[in-house]
């Protein structure tokens, strides 16, 4: 006889709505966007370091780390370059850098 596994009530328990909390996650990663967007146009603009893993290299030397706490990569500051171009953010109020869009090359 073959034994049952996982939860015999799955279907019944598992959430399957999870609009709340992609919402919620959508949110963070907005709000972070938001307070990091003058550091990256910072790093873009001004010093004018031309590619991502340099970038991140800078970020990561100067204490910045991504919304989980990690270290920034090449490919994860072009994802969060690419948040930011895609969605209406703008930088947090009090900011010291505000740039418009033409001042951030891809």
């Amino acid at each position: 006889m073959k034994r049952g596994r996982g939860n015999p009530d799955l279907d019944r328990d598992r959430n399957t709505n999870t609009d709340a909390a992609n919402l919620t996650r959508t949110e963070l990663a907005d709000t972070f966007a938001a307070d990091q967007l003058a550091v990256l146009y910072e790093v873009i603009a001004r010093l004018g370091i031309k590619k991502w893993a340099a970038r991140a290299r800078w970020l990561n030397a100067h204490g910045h780390r991504t919304r989980l706490g990690n270290e920034w990569t090449g490919r994860t500051l072009k994802q969060f370059y690419e948040r930011v171009k895609d969605r209406t953010i703008t930088p947090t109020p009090g900011s010291r850098y505000v740039y418009d869009d033409d001042d951030m090359p891809g």
